[in-house]
């Protein structure tokens, strides 16, 4: 096969590739073996590396919401994602900005469900979760603290993946809150939670 060769007419110049009017440059070859893009896709040819990512999703939630149940129970916060090719898979991490709840020996769970996996530890006594919080006072209804939990999931798929921010509590009868400790005044605020997932090649 034939070997085409562009070079430019001095050492050290560089090679670029202009629109038809030439006012607009698409790419510029560096000295260096640089390729510097400027306009213009990547064609779908193009194979990337394991490990890049190709896509990122996200879902903020500024609102509170609050849950008396002991159970998983969705918090309003998704976000869904198409994988481009089934054998990529999807990391999804959740920020949750702050938790609360009004019982002093209380435990408030998180977990992300969807595709086929989620956020839980190994299988045990309690609840199998993606974090917790406890803490342990008197107060506790002043109390609030943040969360992040995340996991890698496999979908196999390039169907809509949907994820979805859960939380519950362990003592039946009472309430735990996100985005908020459970009591408020003047001096506290609403937080931001956050649901993203990253396509990643793998």
């Amino acid at each position: 096969m034939a070997t085409l060769t562009i070079k430019p007419t001095s050492a050290g110049n560089d090679i670029q590739i202009k629109s038809g009017d030439g006012l607009t440059t698409h790419a510029t070859f560096g000295n260096t073996s640089t390729v510097n893009m400027s306009a213009g896709t990547i064609a779908s040819a193009v194979t990337f590396p394991n490990g890049h990512i190709l896509q990122v999703q996200t879902a903020s939630k500024t609102n509170i919401s609050t849950t008396t149940a002991t159970t998983p129970t969705s918090t309003g916060l998704t976000v869904s994602i198409t994988p481009s090719d089934a054998t990529n898979k999807v990391y999804v991490q959740a920020l949750v900005g702050s938790v609360g709840h009004n019982g002093a020996l209380q435990r408030m769970f998180i977990s992300i469900s969807g595709g086929t996996s989620q956020s839980t530890g190994d299988a045990r006594a309690g609840h199998e979760c993606g974090a917790f919080w406890c803490p342990r006072s008197a107060d506790s209804a002043w109390s609030s603290g943040s969360l992040v939990c995340g996991f890698l999931d496999a979908p196999a798929s390039t169907s809509a993946q949907t994820y979805t921010l859960n939380f519950w509590q362990s003592v039946t009868g009472n309430i735990c809150v996100i985005n908020s400790s459970y009591n408020t005044d003047a001096a506290t605020g609403n937080c931001i939670s956050t649901l993203t997932a990253w396509e990643v090649v793998a």
